[in-house]
């Protein structure tokens, strides 16, 4: 994940009609006479940049050890929590698409080691709207294993928001991380970057600006986007921090699960 994505490095396209594969993803059936907008392009260019910044995930929640996680981190207390994968978040606000899928690479997982996340195992889905009023879109990813530090964990991953780049993909800090505390996030620390993602080979193509919400407590760790296709058409810089907070602290709620 050379995370926070939110890789992994590949998603199919945001939407359907959203233009061809990027980066191996695994695409469905291309839709008939697809048009290519520079909007449509750019919501593609936000999954690929989550999931090349930050997603630990691959083929749905599978779990994934990579040999440098198991050495990484100090003898902490048994880690209560795991992450898994539900079919839907929110109450079916989103729902599980199958058509998005982010890979790990050995890569991400020596990353989460220099987190400081022991014995990490790597999880991400790509949700999509559970109702056809909206299309809005949440990609989560993260790990679970035991974590010494959460601040830094955190601070981590947040820094790894913009240290890797991709064909296509630019993206650059707007702004500082910002402290949040959202409710419902109980013991872990959040913070949250907005990004904006360019397409160098257009530079007359505007760029996109988005937030990222990073959490970490003693034993998970989880990366939040929310995508928002149509703030995008119209111009706009999709939900705030503050909204993209409050869907990270639920989703955190939603994708916990007693460890033992």
């Amino acid at each position: 994940m050379s995370h926070h994505q939110p890789p992994p490095h590949g998603t199919q396209s945001a939407a359907p009609g959203f233009g061809p594969p990027l980066y191996g993803a695994v695409p469905p059936p291309p839709p008939p006479a697809a048009r290519r907008t520079t909007k449509t392009l750019l919501v593609a260019a936000v999954v690929v940049a989550v999931g090349v910044a930050g997603a630990a995930g691959f083929l749905l929640g599978e779990d994934h050890t990579g040999p440098t996680a198991a050495s990484a981190g100090a003898s902490l207390p048994p880690k209560p929590y795991k992450l898994t994968v539900p079919p839907s978040l929110l109450d079916g606000v989103f729902v599980i698409d199958p058509d998005i899928i982010i890979r790990i690479t050995d890569k991400d997982m020596t990353s989460y080691a220099e987190a400081g996340i022991r014995n990490a195992k790597g999880v991400s889905a790509h949700y999509k709207s559970g109702s056809s009023a909206s299309r809005q879109q949440v990609q989560f990813s993260g790990a679970w294993g035991t974590i010494a530090d959460p601040d830094r964990a955190v601070d981590h991953e947040i820094a790894r928001l913009t240290d890797s780049q991709g064909p296509g993909d630019k993206r650059t800090a707007v702004g500082v991380p910002q402290n949040v505390a959202p409710g419902g996030l109980e013991d872990a620390v959040m913070k949250c970057q907005m990004l904006k993602v360019s397409d160098p080979t257009a530079p007359s193509d505007p760029a996109t600006t988005y937030p990222v919400c990073v959490w970490a407590d003693h034993s998970t760790l989880g990366q939040v986007t929310v995508i928002d296709p149509n703030s995008f058409a119209s111009g706009g810089t999709g939900v705030t921090l503050d909204e993209d907070a409050d869907t990270a602290a639920k989703v955190r709620q939603a994708v916990r699960t007693p460890a033992g």
